[in-house]
């Protein structure tokens, strides 16, 4: 097996990743770069728009080679006919390819990382004996296309993830010698060890951009609560959720406290419009960064209303690095110690109606803000590529 080699740059493959990032897996990506380029000579990250250089943390430089994803319909209708997979088609496009065969001529890297499984098809052409090849799995994709499967609402997309999951188990069938996949959690990986009980895996825990400090306290007796939800908006499991909270838990809230819901993130679907107009809820499309820090300092909560999930720690720990305590329901499954008061997890709407009354009542302190924040600060994306590099080496 290759080994990680410090001296030699890295390259990563990441088909989906569009500037700025405002998905999990941009971000992973993105940040997985960075904060490897403090240990190796530079990271080249290829992403579907442009290759960027990091060099100790800072860009370097960046090659725009032009946004190279298929559009929903299209990927939909290719995994469909050629009986493949939906990241593949969206995500594989001739121009990725090329732009990665571009970065693969520029330089000699030691070590190719792909950002979902499927980038591995724009890598394999180009790997030598001596390349260490990481595969960042983000989710289990089996739970997540079975999920989509039964959340589907038409027959197109039931046929789209049951062809998806289909590709997958012919995929792991075949021997990929020297791949080490990295998950993001313990429960991937042992989904993935029952078609690959014998593939090289690590778990890299997900990691947060942590602000420098808190947002600051919250003085008691508010009369009002402001809850916000964070994440891509085009996606269905993000639509979902927010659908789970209108029926389930708003019209509780709703009877108890005064609500102000604010929901942010980029491209939101038509459904997620519909549903912020029809509830009368504040949709923020797109914002940057400093916007959104402007959001978590005006939010009592974040709130992650999951009926299914495979993706959400991501938005729990960012949601944390602010001082920001959450309400999430079981589906989210957050590590015990992220579970930090006044945060909740529970789906019981009656749950999370008292914690929200409680908390208003007793306003949330300065301790109370610190210690939500150093929960976080356990995950850096400092910390998790240095956990990844361990055990690599």
């Amino acid at each position: 097996m290759p080994q990680f080699l410090t001296n030699q740059p890295v390259l990563i493959a990441a088909p989906h990743l569009v500037y700025p990032t405002r998905n999990g897996a941009d971000i992973l990506a993105d940040r997985t770069a960075m904060e490897l380029s403090h240990i190796v000579p530079f990271v080249d990250i290829v992403g579907s728009g442009e290759t960027r250089r990091y060099s100790s943390g800072k860009i370097e430089h960046r090659h725009p080679h032009g946004y190279s994803m298929r559009s929903r319909a299209i990927a939909a209708l290719r995994t469909v006919v050629f009986r493949s997979h939906y990241f593949k088609e969206k995500f594989i496009t001739p121009r990725f390819c090329s732009a990665i065969e571009s970065a693969l001529r520029s330089a000699s890297y030691g070590t190719l990382i792909g950002s979902y499984i499927v980038s591995y098809d724009a890598l394999k052409p180009h790997v030598n004996p001596s390349q260490l090849v990481v595969l960042l799995t983000h989710n289990d994709e089996f739970v997540w296309f079975e999920n989509l499967k039964n959340a589907a609402g038409n027959a197109i997309s039931r046929l789209v993830a049951s062809t998806s999951l289909s590709f997958l188990r012919n995929w792991f069938n075949e021997e990929r010698p020297g791949v080490i996949y990295a998950h993001v959690s313990e429960k991937d990986k042992q989904g993935y060890a029952q078609l690959l009980p014998d593939s090289e895996s690590i778990v890299v825990p997900i990691g947060a951009d942590i602000p420098e400090a808190p947002v600051p306290a919250t003085s008691p007796g508010s009369l009002k609560a402001t809850l916000l939800f964070v994440g891509s908006l085009g996606i269905k499991m993000n639509g979902d959720a927010l659908q789970h909270f209108e029926t389930v838990f708003a019209p509780v809230l709703s009877k108890r406290i005064p609500l102000n819901v604010i929901v942010a993130g980029s491209n939101p679907s038509q459904i997620v419009m519909d549903l912020c107009q029809r509830n009368n809820w504040s949709l923020q499309a797109n914002v940057s960064d400093e916007a959104l820090r402007a959001l978590f300092e005006r939010s009592d909560f974040a709130f992650l209303p999951f009926e299914y999930s495979t993706g959400s720690k991501l938005k729990l720990i960012g949601t944390l690095a602010h001082g920001v305590p959450f309400l999430a329901t079981s589906a989210v499954a957050p590590p015990t110690e992220l579970i930090v008061p006044p945060s909740l997890v529970s789906d019981n709407p009656e749950a999370w109606a008292d914690a929200i009354q409680q908390t208003m009542e007793a306003g949330i302190s300065t301790n109370q803000r610190n210690a939500l924040y150093e929960a976080a600060k356990q995950h850096s994306w400092s910390r998790s590529v240095e956990i990844m590099i361990q055990q690599l080496s």
